[in-house]
């Protein structure tokens, strides 16, 4: 019995060799080369990538697990030999297309008339572009403007040039606002906040 326990203890205290695995990875059709594909060694954080041929270089050890994935095939998984006799291991691994099943298309007959009226009544979403030329027109920015707060740097800057306008006005009358672009920014304000309103319309009316 203690003969055994010492076999085992021998077989977990000997660390796996540590190999450089060279290899290649094609279609399994046509035999191709896959550019870009992902080599990585399961459950660490090293990994790969293929080059425009499809090959591919990374160390790993022995009884490793490496998995192989690119967009539009099937993931292959690829276990590496317990014991190796060299320090270099080469592969070849064969990717199977991603077969991908799109809705059924029911086509039926249509009249003319049907389809012209189809035709020009087809209305077709706008794309990202036409939709950040909306988002970036000028009626749309001058909305978000309106509705934005000034923030810390432009009350600084407003409460400055105030204090500015009062020193060169002091014991004068004060100079007009209409070239000053904070006070317009109130007057906007003071508009959407309804203080111009007519006190007197309730009474009137």
């Amino acid at each position: 019995m203690l003969a055994v326990l010492l076999i085992i203890q021998t077989g977990w205290g000997q660390e796996r060799k540590v190999v450089q695995i060279t290899g290649v990875v094609t279609e399994s059709d046509t035999g191709k080369g896959i550019p870009f594909a992902t080599v990585r060694v399961k459950g660490t954080n090293r990994g790969t990538i293929t080059d425009f041929y499809g090959f591919f270089s990374i160390v790993s050890r022995e009884a490793d697990t490496l998995v192989f994935s690119s967009v539009g095939y099937e993931p292959q998984i690829v276990f590496l030999p317990a014991k190796l006799e060299d320090q270099n291991y080469y592969m070849m691994v064969k990717m199977d297309v991603d077969t991908i099943q799109l809705k059924t298309v029911r086509v039926g007959p249509i009249s003319k008339e049907g389809f012209a009226d189809a035709f020009l009544n087809l209305k077709i979403k706008d794309d990202d572009y036409e939709r950040a030329m909306k988002n970036l027109s000028q009626q749309e920015l001058d909305i978000i403007r309106m509705g934005t707060p000034m923030d810390g740097s432009t009350n600084f800057k407003n409460v400055v040039h105030q204090r500015n306008a009062a020193m060169y006005s002091a014991g004068g009358l004060p100079s007009p606002s209409f070239l000053n672009p904070f006070a317009w920014a109130q007057f906007f304000k003071a508009i959407k906040q309804g203080k111009f309103k007519d006190p007197y319309k309730d009474i009137r009316n």
